[in-house]
């Protein structure tokens, strides 16, 4: 009587076993390095009303099977189900599948289960390291495009201009002595030259014809070369404002005022492009009498 006490008990165990039942399926134990692995987690002879918890696999850098996703858990068939898990290797050996723990909630209780350990064998490409590498592959033919060539079309339009701009640049003349003194004595004093300069442009009829720019211009070009000739002076491509500030040192206050009047209303003419009454051209040209007047050597 107890032995088929132990054999009903014996039957009921194993029936348990075997009613849940948890492992890994996949289609071939043989993987390429680096290609994806899927395995697919089945869990069969679930009763009804139970529920199955799968296990949650972290990343691991330093396992030889890398976690990469899980899928959903698929139960259309009943009393069993699955879920498809992701995985890569990226070593070459033999390897076992994570360890995987299921609980089974019933109404009984927990149960835990575990799926078969299976391992998979991971293998890379065979290289010959004796063969030279070579792509059979013939080279690619890209067709050009019209704007690949647009930048050299411009530059080969502008290039004429540019050519001449460069030409006209060597040809311009440059500002040397100006002209309303350039037929005076190089033997004369500064003051000399300034004067006869001065009185040639008070005879001219610039003013008349209605060109105030050229005879602001002369008038602030004799200025200029007296400085010059008078002081040594770097003034013939000196700005206005750089003349009056190097003339600080050489020159006393009231000159330094004739000065700065003088080359304001120059530059009003020249730059500013303002009209001025007649009257005041006149005094730009007293004013440049009165200053160089300061500087006449003394009689012998």
């Amino acid at each position: 009587m107890r032995c088929i006490g132990y054999c009903i008990l014996l039957l009921c165990l194993c029936f348990k076993g075997v009613a849940q039942q948890a492992e890994w399926k996949i289609d071939s134990t043989q993987f390429l390095m680096g290609a994806p692995l899927n395995a697919t987690l089945l869990v069969k002879g679930i009763p009804a009303h139970a529920q199955v918890l799968f296990p949650y696999f972290e990343e691991d850098s330093t396992a030889s099977i890398d976690f990469i996703s899980a899928g959903s858990i698929d139960s259309s068939i009943s009393g069993v189900q699955q879920q498809m898990i992701h995985f890569m290797a990226f070593d070459t050996g033999w390897f076992a599948l994570p360890n995987a723990m299921l609980l089974v909630q019933n109404s009984k209780g927990i149960d835990t289960i575990y799926p078969n350990s299976l391992r998979i064998h991971v293998f890379s490409l065979p290289i010959d390291t004796l063969k030279s590498f070579r792509i059979n592959k013939p080279i690619l033919e890209v067709p050009y495009h019209w704007r690949e060539f647009l930048w050299w079309i411009i530059a080969i339009l502008l290039l004429p201009f540019i050519i001449l701009l460069i030409r006209w640049g060597i040809k311009r003349p440059k500002t040397t002595i100006p002209s309303a003194i350039t037929s005076i004595e190089e033997t004369l004093t500064a003051y000399e030259q300034a004067r006869r300069a001065l009185l040639q442009l008070e005879k001219s009829e610039l003013l008349l014809k209605g060109k105030e720019k050229e005879f602001q211009t002369a008038l602030t070009d004799i200025v200029r070369v007296f400085l010059a000739k008078k002081f040594g002076m770097s003034t013939l491509e000196a700005t206005s404002e750089e003349i009056l500030e190097g003339s600080k040192k050489l020159v006393s206050q009231p000159e330094l005022h004739l000065l700065r009047d003088l080359f304001t209303q120059a530059d009003l003419v020249k730059f500013a492009k303002q009209s001025l009454p007649i009257e005041t051209h006149w005094e730009s040209l007293r004013q440049a009498f009165q200053f160089i007047e300061v500087f006449k050597p003394n009689e012998n």
